[in-house]
């Protein structure tokens, strides 16, 4: 059945109270343009939210889904990288936007941390983690509280924004068009604490994820020779860490996930797939990927992995925005969780980027061109959002092709650098270009997050299999759902179930306050035999017209809600492997794929405790708890009996003079086959059930037992061949390797040759020596450095001459110094620096002063220094020496040190009397990169000091050589002169009061972007701040204006003036005549009579009738003028946006029923057709202004039915007219009669409409607007 939605619950601005809506029922009547109305309405789809620029590109970013912040990071000031992090403001007007600052050693300053070439890997509402090579650091951001700061978005903020009154309740609290026009938001610094918390050396991290489950951080590492990872999990509030793997990979390393609400940690490398369990503190491998390439990305959630692999090594942030993995074939695997198969990903583009849950119900697979959502657990509820899209209503060009960046206010954000469509302050169309992040959220989960079904405070309800909403409550005391008005919502539909019949009073618009409005939604009986369809509209056609969207919510009785496990549809018998190790998370993933709806623990309980043994079938028994929403009764799945695979023994080593062979063997498998005291075989069921047959060993030649299961067998299967050692074969296990020496690097030959020589030092008499083919090598556990290895020897199957097996042992490595590296060496560096390093080095830990000797040759400005680090003869932890350059030291002297080059523009630091060490030291820090120079390290001596006529000079000497000297010395004193002007004048020294220039006209601004706006508005305070200062001596172009926000600016000293320093405040505010407005309102605003004294209807009226108008209506006081009874406008404070004063008529609408008449229905022949027809209605209606009706004429045999109503934006008319015709026709003519009853059902159908004329309705003052079936996102 199609669902025609032509009429939503539609409200505005002024609105509030208690407002039920009520119908009016009408018949349904013919109509023409219902067959294809709503043919595209989508149940499933993405809403095109958001269209957001922080003025920089997002390099990469992490969202948290508790707080609902974006932490990322992007390049700030002078091309440097910060770390921000962002959330939907409470308005939803916009996003935040904040800058990690930490404080300098001047007083009172701080400043942004340098981010190049870090990670973040998570990031909440208070601590934001990240890494280097180097190590682990966290930002723990101090004053987290933000506020809506300032001046907004450049003019737009200012002068009526870009969309003035906003659609539907969007209007109440600010509105939501300024998300679809990228606006910047005010970046605001927010000073906090950088800590190293983890510190690598000579490795480095290549991984890491924090899982709040236990306040862990678990990295991995790769040593520097690409050769070793391990992976650490370091416990933060316990200071301790402890290694969860290790191993060699040919260069390739492990990336990690955790899974939410678990302390497990999983990990891919080499193809491996495991996980380390923490309860069993053991790694379980899960399966193996064909594909062995290093791993990019890897995720887990209750439904399996995501794994991503490509030809790249590098898979650090800067790798995924360099495209440096998007170039490398990358691929995308999936692991179910319930089988652990492996599948190829064939949705996405193969190059995965996040998965993330949305309040457990919504799942976003994200790639970088395109996601994958499952809306709910519907399984038709999937569709694809295309990132790379290009609306035509929104964009202009894209100049690079849009890719993923992340996550926004649980919507995904796809990044391009866009020229963009937008509006002047004037309403005039134009185009701006930023890096653009378009966010693209799910509508059903929109409509949940706008509802209390969500939040601490939810209904109590849950989701059916097929997308249904089943909300639930006790006894009479029935709840509504309620609609937040402080959404993206701006109508709403109720109906019944599968019906286009809207529920009688189903919607009520109420309101606690100015900032608490909501829509509350009836929710069917719980004994009902139906249901209730909401349809739920985003934004409004008048504003956004291409951004409508419409959402529906299936709300059902809460008696159809359970689902029956006993129903053999809803069995898991053929999702799983039943087995005594079946897992629960297996069994509750298996319940939700075959139901449709998730099923956990908190629904079912799970018994696994009938396990299966060699002589019985277990069962695992899933029960339907009785307080359970979601399902009812039980279902049971069988696990078959154990049988025992032979080939799975493992036999002790048979001696060549074993007296019963057959009995040893029957009671090894009888022993191997014990799983717990009650699950064995018996000696009688194996030696029933097996053949076995002996070949007896001789002098020189091997013997062999053969054992099977025979083919009737019912607890054993498989078989084993077991090798018997000649009899003359040499025991390896009884060679004794007490004092031999081997390396990691010793050949087979050598190992061949040493074990030789114990076999004969043991037993002289033995002449044949074992050879290659004699003996197998295994090389597993090599030694590492502070760690003992091992190589275990073992007899070939073939050989007659050995047996068993041994295992030698390879001492621990020393560290070999030649692989010491210092990247940062200088003079400062000491042996107690050279320590603490050494001892961060995986292995090591308690080296200590007697391990090496060490030597300092000091560099100078003139030549490099060196470092030399020998090991001692008797260390047990080094070996070898490293010797490592020193740079030479930083040169005071150095040719133009005090010149930069900012922005392709060459400047130069000046020096005036008041400059400081601290600002000569930052200068010399920031500009050219002497990141270890302190304040302790030079001092500032005057020379000469500086007149208004003559510069002075200053001489900056050196006090400590080690760090800095210059190639200028005298008297053993190394400095550089340079020249010092007389102190620049602060601003404020000069005008010591604070500037009120007053009101600043908006029409005096001139400009057709934005960008002019702000220009042409700076220029207009400045003047009218030179006027206000009067002082003629100023030089003001060494001045400029800074706008704090629209009533507070600075006039601040430029960056490079030599004259002045510090800034001034002042104060404006912006006003514009509200008279200006008087032609767009010549027209008047109309009413119904009865309501041309209530003031509420009056706003209602003039905001709907008046919409497209770049107006802020808080920024009016809005009156009824006493003797007229028309509207008045005027500015509701002295700094209002608007002054003056502007009446605008209050006109009486007309109802169309009412006043259209015909004055006879009866229609001669050869005038029954729709133009005579409507020529008849127009002669008899002269008064009426047709340029404002539309006229819709069906004709059926001899009857012809005429529906005239108001076009949509007509303000005159309201209601609609129905004429009927007949035609004149003789008592025997039946050419093509019909009777109305006879009329195709799909040509009556229509929706009743919410008419206003016919009903009273409290606090509703405009006529519900049609839908008119506009392509939601993408027209």
């Amino acid at each position: 059945m199609k669902i025609f939605i032509y009429v939503l619950t539609g409200l505005t601005v002024t609105q509030g109270g208690t407002a039920a809506l009520n119908l009016v029922d009408i018949s349904p009547k013919m109509d023409k343009m219902s067959e294809n109305r709503q043919d595209n309405f989508k149940e499933y789809e993405a809403m095109n939210r958001a269209a957001l620029t922080f003025g920089t590109k997002i390099s990469q970013s992490y969202f948290d889904g508790k707080s609902g912040y974006t932490t990322w990071s992007g390049t700030g000031k002078e091309s440097k990288n910060f770390l921000y992090r962002t959330k939907m403001n409470s308005s939803l007007s916009g996003p935040t936007q904040e800058v990690a600052y930490t404080k300098t050693t001047r007083k009172n300053e701080t400043k942004p941390i340098d981010f190049l070439n870090k990670t973040i890997f998570f990031g909440n509402d208070s601590t934001s983690y990240y890494f280097d090579k180097s190590g682990i650091s966290k930002f723990e951001w101090k004053n987290s509280s933000y506020s809506n700061y300032g001046l907004v978005g450049g003019l737009g903020g200012i002068l009526g924004g870009v969309g003035g009154i906003l659609g539907g309740v969007g209007g109440i609290l600010g509105g939501v068009v300024g998300l679809l026009v990228p606006t910047r938001p005010t970046e605001q610094p927010v000073t906090g604490e950088e800590i190293k918390t983890i510190e690598v050396y000579n490795r480095s991290v290549k991984d890491a994820v924090y899982n709040p489950e236990d306040d862990s951080i678990t990295y991995s590492t790769l040593d520097d020779n690409n050769q070793d990872w391990i992976i650490t999990k370091y416990y933060e509030n316990e200071k301790r860490s402890e290694v969860l793997a290790s191993g060699t990979s040919n260069g390739l390393y492990p990336i990690l996930a955790v899974e939410e609400n678990s302390k497990d940690t999983y990990f891919t490398v080499n193809g491996m797939v495991s996980v380390y369990r923490d309860s069993s503190k053991k790694n379980e491998l899960i399966t193996q990927l064909l594909d062995t390439r290093q791993a990019y990305n890897v995720f887990v959630d209750n439904q399996g992995m995501y794994i991503g692999t490509s030809d790249s090594s590098d898979t650090s942030a800067q790798a995924h925005d360099s495209e440096l993995i998007k170039n490398a074939n990358p691929k995308t695997f999936y692991i179910d969780r319930i089988n652990d198969s492996v599948t190829e990903d064939s949705q996405g583009d193969g190059y995965i980027r996040g998965v993330q849950w949305v309040n457990d119900i919504t799942k976003y697979v994200m790639y970088d061109l395109k996601t994958i959502v499952k809306s709910n657990s519907y399984q038709d509820s999937s569709y694809t959002i295309d990132g790379t899209y290009k609306n035509q209503n929104l964009t202009e060009e894209y100049h690079t092709t849009p890719r993923y960046s992340g996550m926004f206010d649980y919507g995904v954000m796809y990044q391009a650098d866009e020229t963009y469509k937008t509006v002047t302050v004037k309403g005039k169309p134009t185009t701006g270009r930023a890096q653009v992040n378009r966010v693209f959220n799910d509508k059903f989960q929109e409509t949940l997050r706008a509802s209390n079904l969500v939040g601490s405070s939810g209904l109590d309800w849950n989701l059916g299999p097929n997308g249904e909403v089943y909300v639930w409550y006790n006894g009479q005391n029935k709840p509504n759902l309620t609609l937040s008005a402080n959404s993206y919502i701006s109508k709403v539909l109720l109906t019944e179930q599968d019906s286009e019949k809207p529920v009688q009073n189903g919607v009520v618009y109420n309101k606690t306050n100015e900032k608490n409005q909501f829509w509350e939604v009836q929710i069917p009986d719980a004994h009902a035999n139906n249901g209730y369809d909401l349809y739920v509209q985003f934004f409004d056609e008048d504003k956004q017209p291409n951004n409508v969207i419409t959402s529906l919510i299936r709300l059902r009785p809460t008696d159809n809600a359970k689902i029956n496990l006993a129903d053999p549809n809803n069995s898991i018998k053929n999702e799983i492997k039943p087995s005594n190790n079946t897992k629960q998370s297996e069994i509750l993933a298996a319940l939700t794929k075959v139901t449709g709806t998730k099923i956990t623990d908190n629904d079912v309980t799970i018994n696994l405790d009938e396990k299966a043994n060699y002589d019985k079938f277990g069962e695992i028994k899933i029960k339907a708890h009785e307080s359970s929403r979601l399902v009812m009764n039980e279902q049971t799945i069988e696990i078959p009996h154990l049988i025992y695979d032979i080939s799975k023994t493992v036999f002790e080593p048979f001696s060549n003079d074993e007296k019963d062979y057959k009995n040893k063997i029957i009671k090894q498998i009888v022993n191997d086959s014990k799983i717990d005291d009650k699950t064995q075989l018996t000696e009688q069921q194996v030696t029933n059930e097996t053949e076995i047959s002996i070949n007896e060993p001789k002098p020189g030649e091997n013997g062999s037992i053969t054992i099977k299961a025979k083919s009737d067998a019912i607890h054993l299967t498989g078989k084993q061949e077991i090798v018997i050692p000649a009899e003359d074969a040499i025991d390896l296990s009884t060679l004794n390797f007490d004092g031999k020496v081997l390396t990691n690097n010793s050949s087979n030959e050598e190992i061949i040759k040493m074990v030789n020589e114990v076999i004969q030092k043991q037993n002289s008499t033995i002449t044949n020596l074992i050879e290659q083919n004699d003996i197998i090598i295994e090389r597993k556990n090599p030694a590492k450095v502070g760690q003992d290895g091992f190589i275990t020897i073992k007899a070939s199957p073939s050989s007659v001459k050995i047996s068993n097996s041994n295992i030698i042992k390879i001492s621990k490595l020393k560290y070999d110094l030649t692989n010491f590296k210092i990247d940062d060496a200088s003079n400062l560096i000491d042996k107690t620096e050279i320590i603490r390093r050494l001892n961060l080095i995986t292995g090591l830990g308690n080296v200590n002063d007697s391990d090496f000797d060490f030597t300092l040759v000091k560099s100078s400005v003139s030549q490099t220094g060196i470092i030399t680090i020998k090991a001692t003869t008797n260390s047990e932890w080094l070996e070898k020496e490293a010797n490592i350059t020193v740079p030479m030291t930083y040169n005071l002297g150095e040719q133009d040190l005090f010149k930069y080059t900012e922005s392709n523009e060459q400047k130069e630091f000046v020096f005036y009397e008041s400059t400081t060490i601290e600002d000569v030291i930052e200068y010399l820090q920031h500009k050219k990169g002497w990141n270890n120079i302190t304040k302790n390290d030079i001092k500032l001596d005057i020379v000469n000091r500086p007149s208004a006529s003559e510069e002075g000079k200053i001489r900056i000497v050196s006090t400590n050589v080690s760090v800095v000297g210059s190639s200028i010395t005298e008297n053993n004193e190394q400095y550089v002169e340079v020249n010092v002007k007389v102190d620049r004048k602060n601003i404020s020294e000069i005008v010591t009061s604070p500037i009120d220039i007053g009101r600043v006209d908006v029409s005096k601004i001139k400009g057709n972007t934005n960008e002019i706006l702000i220009q042409n508005l700076k220029e207009v305070i400045m003047n009218a701040s030179k006027e206000k200062i009067n002082n003629q001596s100023i030089d003001y172009t060494q001045l400029h204006i800074k706008l704090i926000d629209r009533y507070n600016f600075e006039i601040a000293a430029n960056q490079n003036s030599e004259a002045y320093s510090g800034a001034i405040q002042g104060s404006y505010y912006l006003q514009y005549d509200i008279s200006n407005y008087e032609n767009d309102f010549s027209k008047g605003i109309f009413i119904n009579e009865e309501d041309k004294n209530d003031l509420d209807k009056l706003k209602a009226a003039l905001f709907s009738q008046y919409s497209n108008l770049f107006i802020y209506w808080g920024e009016l006081k809005i009156s009824i003028e006493d003797q007229t009874g028309n509207l008045v406008l005027e500015g509701n404070e002295t700094k209002s946006l608007y002054s003056g004063k502007l009446i605008i008529k209050v006109n009486s609408t007309q109802d169309l029923g009412e006043i259209i008449k015909v004055s006879d229905e009866n229609v001669a022949k050869e005038e029954f057709n729709e133009e005579k027809l409507t020529a008849i209605i127009k002669e008899q209606n002269q008064s009426v202004q047709w340029e404002q009706i539309n006229i819709e004429v069906l004709i059926t045999g001899d009857k012809a039915q005429v529906q005239i109503e108001p076009k949509k934006d007509s303000k005159i008319y309201t209601g609609k007219a129905t004429l009927n015709f007949t035609k004149k026709v003789n008592s025997n003519n039946n050419e093509n009669a019909q009777s109305e009853n006879n009329i195709p059902a799909h040509k009556k159908t229509k929706i009743l409409l919410w008419v206003l004329a016919a009903v009273n309705i409290m606090a509703i003052a405009i006529a519900a607007i049609f839908v008119k079936n506009k392509k939601k996102d993408e027209e």
